[in-house]
């Protein structure tokens, strides 16, 4: 969904500028598309949507609690970046877990007939993805902007996330955002 390259150049550009927005921006370019998952036989409690709906659910609220301590962090830091890198470098890594863990649920679910391309394309593309938030995360919760910018050239998901289908956008109401 989004292209690793230009998402790199843009934070590398802004990092030392806006720092904040830039740990903010990480966890989205880094994650964003691996937001769902669920199996067609079911394996984790439920059908293959509701599994996506489930995770898409959980990838809204921990954006939504970023976004709400970003607000706050504003507030506190009046200015200072560095305050507001070290207020935001947890929620920030709290997403890139979230990221994660959805990442690990979704990339070897059984799909029904209608999305098998799809979930073979989302478990061609995990393991990079996850490679790649596992290499950010430390660096983000560090607070430092140094250490994330350099983390982010770092990173390299030849394999990027397919969009999610329509038809499962209909069907697991969650991740209509996505």
């Amino acid at each position: 969904m989004h292209d690793p390259a230009k998402v790199r150049a843009m934070l590398s550009r802004s990092a030392l500028h806006r720092p904040a927005a830039v740990l903010a921006a990480a966890a989205l370019a880094v994650g964003v598309a691996g937001c769902g998952g669920s199996d067609g036989d079911g394996k984790g409690g439920g059908s293959y949507a509701s599994t996506w709906n489930d995770v898409c659910t959980s990838l809204t609220s921990a954006a939504t609690t970023l976004q709400n301590q970003g607000n706050e962090a504003d507030k506190v830091a009046r200015g200072d970046q560095e305050k507001k890198i070290a207020e935001l470098a947890k929620p920030t890594g709290q997403l890139l877990a979230t990221f994660r863990q959805a990442l690990d649920k979704v990339k070897g679910l059984d799909a029904p007939d209608e999305f098998k391309d799809f979930q073979q394309q989302v478990s061609d593309s995990a393991p990079g993805t996850i490679k790649a938030i596992d290499k950010v995360k430390d660096p983000v919760e560090s607070g430092d902007p140094k250490a994330f910018t350099r983390a982010m050239k770092s990173v390299d998901v030849t394999k990027p996330f397919p969009a999610l289908p329509a038809a499962l956008k209909k069907q697991a109401a969650a991740c209509s955002a996505f």
